[in-house]
C-alpha cells in the first residue's frame, strides 16, 4: 500500500544533494547505458530494462527470492522478498500496467550516494512510476528518509511518479493473497454472467447473493468466478476486513454495465 512519505514535497536541500545525477541500465537487448538524469529517460523505455542486480544468496536468507507471474502482463517479474511479492500483487491488482520492470536501474547521485530503485512500471495512460519497497518500521529511519528524497528528487526532474510501499495490514494482505489465487482468466465467469451481475448491482448485495446472481450452475465455479471479478475490479469488497459470505460486494472501478 503507498506509503504517505511517497507524497512529501521535494526540497531545495534534497535536489542540492542529489542533481546532477546519471542513470545506469541495461535495456531489453541488454546494452548498458549510462545517461544524465533528464526528462529525455521518458523516452528510453526503462520499464522494458532488463534486471540490473540480483540479491546474494546465502545460508538462513530471512527473504525470499522468487519470480511473480504479473497477469496484466503475462510475464514474471522479479522480486526479492515476500513483501515485494506482496507489492507487485497490489499493483497488478490495483494499478492498469502495461510494462514492468524489477532492479531496472541505478541512480548515482551527486553526493556520491547510490540507489537502485525495485521497480518500474508503465500505466496504461503512459505515466511511469517508479517504486520502491520497504517494510513500514524502517521507512522513518534516517537512511531511508535520505534515500527516498533523492529519488522523488530524481523522479520530479525526470517526469516520472514515485512510491514508497511499505506493510499492509494483515488482513488486507491475506485478502489480497486469497482474491490473487483466482487472478488467472480461466476463472473469468464469462460476458454474460458478468453482465447479469452488474446490471443488478445497483446498491451493494451480500457475496453470497453475488455469487448466485452469476447465474451459474455450479456454486464453487461462481464463487471462483466472482473472485476473480474482484481481482479485475468488476467488483469490489472491503480488503481491510475478513471476506465471508456475508461481505458486501458493490460494482468495481472496472465495472462496465
Amino acid at each position: 500500500m503507498r506509503h504517505k512519505i511517497s507524497n512529501l514535497p521535494v526540497t531545495e536541500s534534497d535536489r542540492e544533494l542529489t542533481l546532477p545525477a546519471t542513470a545506469r541500465w541495461l535495456d531489453a537487448s541488454g546494452v548498458e547505458h549510462l545517461e544524465a538524469v533528464t526528462p529525455k529517460l521518458l523516452d528510453d523505455e526503462l520499464y522494458l530494462a532488463q534486471q540490473l542486480r540480483t540479491g546474494n544468496r546465502y545460508k538462513q536468507l530471512r527473504n525470499y527470492h522468487g519470480l511473480y507471474f504479473f497477469s496484466q502482463t503475462g510475464r514474471h517479474v522479479w522480486h526479492e522478498s515476500l513483501l515485494e511479492a506482496t507489492a507487485l500483487k497490489w499493483l497488478d491488482m490495483h494499478e492498469e500496467v502495461t510494462a514492468i520492470a524489477a532492479q531496472p536501474f541505478e541512480l548515482a547521485f551527486t553526493n556520491g550516494l547510490r540507489h537502485t530503485p525495485d521497480y518500474i512500471f508503465m500505466h496504461a495512460d503512459n505515466r511511469q512510476t517508479v517504486v520502491d519497497v520497504k517494510p513500514t518500521k524502517f521507512i522513518d529511519g534516517e537512511k531511508f528518509r535520505l534515500q527516498a528524497a533523492q529519488t522523488r528528487a530524481v523522479c520530479e526532474k525526470v517526469g516520472w511518479g514515485y512510491q514508497v510501499f511499505g506493510s499492509l495490514p494483515k488482513q488486507v494482505e491475506a485478502n489480497l493473497s486469497w482474491v490473487a489465487a483466482f487472478k488467472h482468466f480461466g476463472y473469468f465467469p464469462g460476458l454474460e454472467a458478468t453482465h447479469r451481475l452488474l446490471t443488478g448491482l445497483s446498491n451493494p448485495i451480500p457475496l453470497i447473493e453475488a455469487v448466485r446472481a452469476l447465474g451459474l450452475p455450479h456454486t464453487p465455479t461462481a464463487r471462483a468466478g466472482l473472485y476473480n471479478l474482484i481481482w479485475i475490479g468488476q467488483v469490489a469488497v472491503d480488503l481491510a476486513a475478513p471476506i465471508n459470505n456475508s461481505t458486501l460486494v458493490r460494482k468495481g472501478p472496472n465495472a462496465h454495465a
